[in-house]
């Protein structure tokens, strides 16, 4: 486990290092799944503009969590990966809460940093009141054996056109919030 991570609320500062793992982290994980032409055009310029409304404008019961780490010149923190949560969108689902997003950059994967990530989004929905988890990913997406090992019972499934290609979601469903202690090791 990557013990020299912290996890805590994003901040305004943070909307260009959240945007910059966004579309890094859809390149490099959806890379010949989406569109190249897709995923060669995220603009950075949208994404931090999308970010900034989005931590400005927070609604109820909304909430964004950053991983950090020191910056390899010791000069403050950078933002490595982040996990999205609120409101179930998706009504024909028997929960209460949705982790919107998890993102870690690839070099930061592997160490423990995504399973931190996951159950502070986990805390974080208990702690807005929420008491099951939904989270919605790409069918063909590497991360779905991920999921299915931190518990996640496929429940649901929608077509999305992303690029212009109609692409497989699966729904994933928690039936509690209630966080997992820290293993000792």
């Amino acid at each position: 486990m990557n013990k020299s991570v912290s996890i805590r609320a994003a901040q305004l500062s943070d909307a260009a290092e959240i945007a910059h793992v966004h579309i890094a982290t859809w390149r490099s994980t959806y890379e010949g799944i989406v569109p190249k032409a897709y995923l060669d055009g995220l603009n950075s310029e949208k994404r931090v503009q999308q970010w900034q409304r989005m931590l400005t404008q927070v609604e109820p019961q909304n909430a964004t969590l950053v991983a950090t780490r020191l910056r390899d010149d010791g000069l403050g923190e950078q933002v490595i990966g982040f996990v999205s949560t609120g409101p179930n969108r998706a009504p024909n689902l028997k929960s209460d809460g949705e982790l919107f997003a998890i993102y870690l950059l690839k070099e930061h994967q592997k160490k423990g940093t995504g399973k931190r990530l996951f159950e502070a989004g986990k805390n974080q929905l208990r702690q807005d009141g929420f008491t099951s988890i939904v989270l919605w990913v790409l069918a063909d997406s590497p991360t779905v054996q991920w999921y299915e090992a931190m518990g996640g019972q496929r429940v649901g499934e929608k077509t999305e056109e992303v690029g212009g290609k109609p692409l497989k979601e699966w729904a994933y469903f928690w039936p509690n919030t209630r966080v997992n202690g820290p293993k000792t090791q």
